[in-house]
């Protein structure tokens, strides 16, 4: 039995049945999940009707990010799936699904905290050994790094800059694997986390 779309098998707002009085039809055809994984990045194509194509990935490991708060965003590498609201076996599994809670490398947010802002808040930045890509960094630096605009707010924010200085940032994932993964952050402490 293929997977359907149709709302024919279903009850009437009533309650009563509807008489089914027509095969399934090729364009109330579904498919399966992807059930994305954490890996290597494959990504496949399927087919549309019109010719057209989707493209649905079986495993990933970065994905863009957003610090909204900032309004920026970069790609990321996707360290782990720590959190699964719905469901355990998908944390087991590493299993990328919309609003798992995964942890991912937060160096590109880091530099982007050092080239912009003269508060000393991470650390721990990897070295560049490349001369040239060191230079063009520092010029950017010094046209770029002003005062936080509200620099007397960021003691509040103590909890998430330990994080990123461990290596690890939290985040949910906000929308479907299978248009790939564009992902935005959501600032989550650990305590609440670890309670769950």
């Amino acid at each position: 039995m293929g997977i359907t779309r149709s709302s024919k098998q279903k009850h009437r707002l009533t309650g009563g049945r509807m008489p089914i009085h027509r095969k399934k039809r090729k364009f109330e055809m579904g498919r399966q999940p992807s059930m994305t994984k954490l890996g290597e990045q494959k990504v496949v194509r399927v087919r549309g009707r019109g010719s057209g194509y989707k493209y649905r990935a079986l495993k990933l490991n970065e994905g863009n990010f957003m610090w909204v708060s900032e309004g920026v965003s970069r790609k990321c590498k996707i360290l782990e799936v720590l959190y699964n609201a719905s469901n355990n076996e998908l944390v087991r599994t590493q299993t990328l699904v919309k609003n798992c809670i995964v942890s991912v490398d937060p160096t590109p947010f880091k530099y982007y905290w050092y080239i912009h802002y003269s508060e000393i808040k991470v650390n721990r930045l990897p070295e560049i050994k490349d001369p040239e890509i060191k230079k063009k960094l520092d010029d950017k630096k010094n046209k770029l790094q002003k005062s936080h605009p509200k620099k007397e707010l960021l003691d509040k924010l103590n909890h998430f800059f330990e994080l990123m200085n461990k290596g690890r940032l939290l985040h949910a994932l906000l929308q479907d694997q299978d248009k790939l993964v564009k992902l935005m952050d959501i600032y989550l402490k650990e305590k609440n986390l670890n309670s769950t």
